[in-house]
Order: structure tokens, then sequence, then C-alpha cells
């Protein structure tokens, strides 16, 4: 099966999540500047959530990654603002995706709010959440 992560990060706490999935699933971890492979069954997309929302380059993403995937798993992680999984479910419903169901979201780090997050509880979980999913989607 064809797993590919991309990820959208300023501050590097949704990197952090990224490449702890890529270790768990043994796939590289890449910026969303890199593009999705056609074949792809199970795409990783992390973004995080900003004051306004998803970011823009996340937006244009998913615009570049049709045709691509055939599924779509959210993960993420906010400082102040809720998950990013309602917004992006939107997004990528509407550009025809199926999303699954499941999402990962923790606390980042944003100056002392939260400092330390993601911590070694958040990486542990979301090695479960990827194993989890990887295999469901394999079945």
């Amino acid at each position: 099966m064809s797993i590919q992560i991309r990820y959208f990060s300023r501050s590097g706490n949704t990197e952090k999540l990224a490449r702890e999935i890529g270790k768990e699933l043994r796939v590289e971890a890449k910026t969303i500047d890199q593009s999705v492979p056609s074949g792809t069954k199970l795409l990783f997309l992390g973004a995080s959530v900003y004051w306004g929302g998803v970011d823009n380059s996340i937006k244009k993403f998913i615009k570049t990654a049709r045709g691509n995937v055939s599924k779509i798993a959210v993960f993420g992680t906010a400082a102040v603002a809720k998950s990013p999984y309602k917004e992006l479910k939107s997004l990528l419903e509407q550009s025809g995706f199926e999303v699954e169901e499941r999402e990962f979201h923790c606390r980042g780090a944003f100056g002392p709010i939260h400092k330390g997050r993601p911590n070694a509880d958040d990486l542990k979980a979301i090695r479960v959440f990827a194993r989890e999913v990887a295999a469901v989607d394999r079945n």
C-alpha cells in the first residue's frame, strides 16, 4: 500500500507529529511543498489552526493532490484554537476526497503557552493513531 505524509508547520509542532508518523510507518514525512505521487492510497495530512483558520498553503496543496490520493487522515496541533479537522474535512470533501473519520490533534507550544507540547505522551498517541489508521486502511 502506498502511504504518504505531508504537513505544513510554522513553528515545528506539526512537523514533530509528522516525523513521528514517519518513524512509525517507515515513510518519509515531507512538507506540502512536495507533491503526492499518483496512486497514493492513504495520505496523512498535517496542519495547524491559526487565528484565521487553516493556512492558505494547505488549501492550495489540496487542489494539487486531487486525483492522486484515495483517502486522507488529518492530524495537527493548535495552541489556542481547536482541531483543524472540521475545517480540513470540509475542504477535502468539497474537493472530492474520502476523509478518515478519526483525526489526531494535540496542543502545540506557542511562546509560553503549552510549553513542551507536543510532549512524549502526544508523540506516543500519534504513533498509535498512525498504526491504527494504516492497519484499518490495509484491510
